[in-house]
């Protein structure tokens, strides 16, 4: 007779002494003592047994269905090696039976009769009994943690775990914290995408504890983490949420902005880079676009979707040449200028400060890496431990590190004064020249410039733009005089409509 054999072991069995060559000598012997010849051995490492859905598990079903003609048993060391609930068991148990294959365990006695059957599924049962009662007891003792403001997972981005027991069980990550504290404080603006942003961060050195970047989804998960402000959020069967015993990263009102910024998903579907004034206000109804086709070509429009306004439109180039005059006719306002000003100086000196930081990383790194490369020539030049074939493979790739390394530090130069001088010179150039910077910005970027200047939405009647607040750093010119910027009557777009 021939037989397979699996083995499987989880990480705490491991510790228990439960090590897959044990399993594998056991079951060997198994089949020596009973007939049986070795087909092949499939070997599970550090699987859980929760689940039928195990890779080594599932390609020995393959294979015993594939070569039921010759394989007549699958040995396992006890029958919780195969699965710890019956109902797995049981499901594992009958695609054997399919293939004409039985099932042995080495250490424990059964058999195909009616009690051999009964004692085969007690013991699963038991295994069963088992796991549950780990299960259970993980989940008090996590409960307890977390309890006690303890976190209990992996270190999220930005964390560290330390090595201390009596602190906290979390600390911020000296190479990761300011990556994530940037990363809130620029999404909580609304003014780019959060795409560009993590970009922006990974190439300025923001990576995971295994030095990967920082995927799309990992970054959005982030902002959406409560743990950030403190705030311990477990859902599942054990469902707590509590305080932690950790510094935050950020505030909770910090936090709280960010989520209330738009899905970019459903953003991306409304935005078109060829009507990006789609969503300003007609008759309290957002606008929209589309093109006409013409006898000979096709041409833009904009058009209100509002019932009684319905078939009133307006192309698109009366609309952009509105837009920039109601632009040319804003003006900074003084007493808010210097303050944009001031943050944008804020700003370039916080960056300039998390370069400094970064660079200081990359210089360490890179002098390890010409330490190991020194090492590797004094190996081959004068202690012979290497030859010439691993010398120059060690050299190419220390070679390859420092090149990234010193590629990373180019990146991470910090902002001198004069440079910070120039972007608020380029600040105030852009707050006097609203219609030259429209005008330059890519169609990703124009939603967040109309946010800016125009926080709370701006109406289009047949008489221009008019919008009932002041938009945020700007007033028109005759604001002061008037006392206000009133709203233009809402008569349509051509033909006029009835007012």
């Amino acid at each position: 007779m021939s037989a397979v054999i699996y083995v499987r072991v989880s990480t705490t069995e491991q510790v228990e002494n439960y090590s897959l060559g044990w399993q594998e000598r056991a079951c060997r012997a198994f089949c020596a003592a009973n007939g049986h010849e070795v087909d092949r051995v499939f070997v599970e490492e550090g699987a859980s047994a929760k689940t039928s859905n195990r890779p080594q598990l599932q390609a020995m079903l393959t294979y015993c269905e594939k070569n039921g003609d010759r394989i007549d048993l699958v040995v396992v060391y006890k029958v919780d090696r195969l699965a710890r609930n019956v109902e797995d068991h049981v499901a594992i148990k009958a695609a054997l039976a399919r293939c004409g294959v039985m099932l042995a365990a080495a250490a424990e006695t059964f058999d195909d009769s009616p009690m051999g059957n009964f004692f085969e599924t007690v013991m699963a049962g038991v295994a069963q009994v088992d796991n549950d009662m780990r299960a259970k007891k993980t989940r008090h003792g996590m409960v307890a943690a977390l309890r006690d403001g303890r976190w209990v997972h992996q270190a999220p981005l930005g964390y560290v775990k330390p090595t201390s027991k009596t602190g906290p069980s979390l600390v911020p990550d000296p190479d990761s914290a300011f990556f994530v504290r940037e990363a809130f404080q620029r999404a909580s603006l609304w003014a780019e995408p959060r795409e560009r942003i993590r970009r922006d961060l990974v190439e300025r050195g923001f990576t995971t504890s295994r030095g990967k970047a920082v995927s799309a989804q990992s970054f959005t998960n982030m902002l959406k983490n409560p743990t950030y402000h403190g705030r311990m959020l477990v859902g599942g069967s054990i469902n707590f949420d509590g305080p932690g015993d950790f510094e935050p990263l950020i505030d909770e009102a910090l936090f709280d902005q960010v989520q209330q910024r738009p899905r970019e998903s459903g953003k991306r579907q409304l935005d078109n880079p060829d009507f990006p004034l789609r969503r300003f206000g007609h008759c309290d109804t957002p606008l929209t676009g589309s093109w006409s086709t013409g006898p000979s070509k096709r041409y833009p429009y904009y058009r209100c979707r509002e019932a009684s306004c319905r078939g009133v439109r307006v192309r698109r180039s009366v609309i952009d040449a509105d837009f920039e005059a109601h632009l040319q006719e804003l003006t900074a306002n003084a007493a808010v200028l210097e303050l944009v000003l001031e943050a944008v100086r804020d700003e370039c000196r916080s960056r300039s400060k998390a370069a400094r930081i970064q660079l200081t990383r990359l210089n360490s790194r890179r002098e390890e890496a010409e330490r190991r490369k020194q090492r590797v020539l004094e190996a081959y030049l004068y202690d012979n431990a290497i030859d010439e074939a691993t010398h120059d493979r060690e050299t190419e790739r220390l070679d390859r590190d420092l090149d990234k390394l010193l590629a990373e530090e180019r990146k991470n130069l910090p902002l001198s004064e004069a440079e910070i001088d120039r972007a608020t010179t380029l600040a105030v150039g852009v707050l006097q020249d609203l219609p030259g910077y429209w005008n330059q910005l890519e169609p990703a970027q124009r939603p967040g410039f109309l946010h800016l200047v125009h926080p709370d939405g701006i109406a289009y009647g047949d008489q221009g733009f008019g919008t009932a607040d002041s938009p945020l750093f700007f007033l028109p010119p005759e604001a002061e005089m008037r006392g206000e910027a009133n709203l233009v009557p809402r008569t349509g777009f051509e033909p006029v409509l009835p007012a």
